[in-house]
């Protein structure tokens, strides 16, 4: 039998964790089905400098990630944890079914906030070595490469964050970005250029990746010159790109084509009573601070939305 909810948010990132604070205080019935740890992403960032209001300046994602769900609990939302989403399905009457693997649901309005995850880069060797040699997440899995040598693929904000942090741990650190230049924020820029020990390989394409006993040779080409070199690491963090959480939606909501998405600036998709927030939406800032207002925004929508349909 399905659990039946006002709304049902899936992700519990902060556009979830905001959108169910919203929902809980306008005493709709509401769940979060999580298929990962509760907080999202955020808890795998060591330090947030642009939150407003913290006045040491910055706060660890996952202290963020703890003072948004307790104050979130403090209303009541349900939680559905481990839960992945197969499918999504509007019946007759209106409701959405939402099936995952560990039951099913229904809703009267459904807000997806389901964030991204990092893209496998297409360079030959990633399959083979991926979770071996070649990770997405210096928090989760740098430590055991302290004082070695690694290459981060990747010069916008993740990748520079990462080699921040990689370089605290007293590590030689390659950086090697696609582009002309380093596309991060211009402070982060300014930061990792004061480094030591820090090379940085801008209009450079990582082409192969291969084994050398237990360390990883990538094999580079420069897009202006077209000259071929390779560089040899104990660990490589591939930090370029995101892809949304969407791939259960293709025959659900309108898609852009990288499957993000698409949005009214209410938050709503084209199906009614389905809303999208967050980094999962089409042309999102990527920011943690406007996740929020997207969670904000579209609960307030969903709640209008309940209350305009005689259910």
């Amino acid at each position: 039998m399905s659990k039946e909810y006002d709304v049902i948010i899936v992700g519990s990132g902060p556009a979830g964790l905001t959108a169910a604070l919203y929902c809980g205080r306008a005493h709709l019935k509401t769940a979060i089905i999580e298929k990962d740890s509760l907080g999202g992403a955020i808890q795998n960032v060591e330090m947030i400098e642009n939150w407003p209001g913290v006045e040491e300046g910055s706060i660890l994602g996952s202290d963020l990630a703890s003072n948004m769900l307790s104050q979130m609990m403090a209303y009541e939302v349900d939680l559905e944890c481990p839960v992945a989403v197969e499918r999504i399905e509007v019946q007759d009457n209106g409701l959405k079914k939402i099936y995952g693997d560990e039951g099913e649901y229904l809703a009267k309005a459904v807000i997806l906030t389901g964030g991204t995850y990092p893209k496998k880069l297409p360079i030959e060797g990633v399959d083979e070595f991926f979770g071996n040699g070649i990770y997405c997440c210096v928090l989760c899995d740098g430590d055991p490469l302290a004082g070695k040598s690694i290459a981060i693929i990747g010069g916008g904000d993740s990748g520079l964050t990462a080699a921040l942090y990689m370089a605290r741990l007293g590590c030689g650190i390659t950086l090697i970005e696609a582009m002309d230049s380093l596309n991060g924020c211009q402070i982060l820029q300014g930061r990792v250029r004061d480094l030591d020990g820090l090379d940085i390989l801008c209009s450079t394409l990582a082409t192969k990746i291969e084994s050398d006993g237990d360390s990883r040779v990538i094999h580079l080409k420069n897009r202006d010159t077209g000259k071929a070199s390779s560089i040899s690491v104990d660990g490589i963090f591939m930090l370029a790109g995101r892809v949304p959480n969407t791939a259960y939606l293709k025959n659900a909501v309108a898609l852009n084509d990288h499957g993000f998405i698409k949005v009214s600036a209410k938050m709503e998709t084209s199906i009614p009573g389905i809303f999208a927030a967050g980094d999962i939406r089409a042309e999102s800032a990527m920011q943690i601070v406007t996740a929020a207002g997207d969670g904000a925004t579209a609960a307030i929508t969903a709640e209008h939305y309940i209350n305009e349909i005689n259910w």
